[in-house]
């Protein structure tokens, strides 16, 4: 749509953020145990248990994503659709 306000980042391309998770518990062997959800506002915010997780999954997120800048509704549209 063009739009510049209320920017979210998307997983585009081969891998979506939930195949990204999915490739990470089996790879790493990390369980969901290990990430909570965070308190904070922001959506989709992880809390690590660990240093040496939260860098496990920087390293196989920086693999695997591929990432694109959508405006709020046009990313809800694509990811609940």
């Amino acid at each position: 749509c063009g739009s510049k306000k209320s920017i979210e980042i998307d997983h585009c391309g081969e891998y979506e953020f939930a195949d990204i998770v999915k490739i990470w518990y089996k790879e790493d062997s990390h369980k969901e145990s290990e990430v909570v959800e965070s308190n904070e506002p922001v959506y989709g915010s992880w809390k690590f248990t660990s240093s040496d997780v939260l860098t496990s999954w920087r390293t196989i997120h920086q693999k695997y994503a591929k990432l694109q800048a959508l405006c709020r509704i046009c990313h809800a549209k694509k990811t609940y659709q």
